[in-house]
């Protein structure tokens, strides 16, 4: 069986929707923000909440903004408001979601699909039918997956130590390395979760392939540890027939 301890840490990039639930904003941290347009080299301001009083110190209204998002999804997420929750996640995410649910309602088999793809989809086909998916959205899955706890609790906390913002987009960043994308739709800053899947979606899923292979144990198949990896996730027997298609 995987451990907790190797659980959580894929878990906190692993599902998309509650990374965000995760970040916190921290009274001491500096924040960088970068602004400039994309032909030419950007121009970085540095607050930080710790400088000596003498000192006058601003900070871009767009980092409020990026922070107000992250702290109103984060307060949905801890009242269970899924509805209030989705407005803050950007159209690539419910996107994404659309092609996840499309997977899931296909005949495609799991081990036509990368490790981390097959085990998304084998978690929606294993929480709803065939007839259920097909009526499903996008939109329908984010709430559905937030509401039944479809996706992992966060882990930990995340806090960025600085913002690059690019036009209509940003990365809110630790140790100089982006963690999460967020972009502008419409005038309102919103997580980009899709984004940030992406980014780590290959070494995410070569990581839990490697791990759920080696907790199955020796001579376990791939199919084998997809089902084990689900089956301890779920608390519940899974029907091995989801891996060929819906129910």
């Amino acid at each position: 069986m995987l451990s907790d301890h190797m659980i959580r840490p894929l878990a906190l990039l692993l599902f998309i929707g509650l990374l965000a639930a995760a970040c916190t904003t921290a009274a001491d941290t500096t924040t960088t923000v970068a602004t400039a347009p994309s032909t030419t080299a950007p121009t970085a301001t540095t607050t930080s909440t710790t400088m000596p009083a003498s000192t006058t110190t601003t900070v871009s209204p767009i980092v409020g903004e990026i922070r107000g998002t992250l702290d109103a999804y984060s307060t949905a997420l801890a009242e269970a408001d899924a509805e209030t929750a989705v407005r803050y996640v950007d159209r690539e995410t419910l996107e994404l979601f659309d092609d996840l649910l499309l997977l899931a309602s296909s005949n495609v088999h799991a081990d036509d699909l990368d490790f981390l793809d097959a085990f998304l989809v084998l978690r929606f086909r294993h929480r709803f039918t065939s007839d259920q998916l097909d009526s499903l959205t996008g939109p329908d899955v984010f709430l559905t997956a937030l509401e039944d706890g479809l996706m992992f609790s966060p882990v930990g906390e995340l806090s960025f130590d600085a913002f690059n913002i690019i036009d209509d987009e940003a990365t809110g960043e630790i140790a100089g390395s982006p963690a999460m994308w967020f972009s502008l739709e419409d005038g309102v800053w919103k997580i980009a979760l899709g984004r940030t899947f992406d980014e780590y979606s290959s070494v995410l899923s070569l990581s839990l392939e490697a791990a759920a292979l080696n907790s199955a144990g020796e001579g376990a198949t791939r199919s084998d540890a997809l089902l084990a990896l689900l089956t301890e996730l779920e608390g519940v027997d899974v029907d091995p027939s989801i891996l060929a298609g819906p129910r």
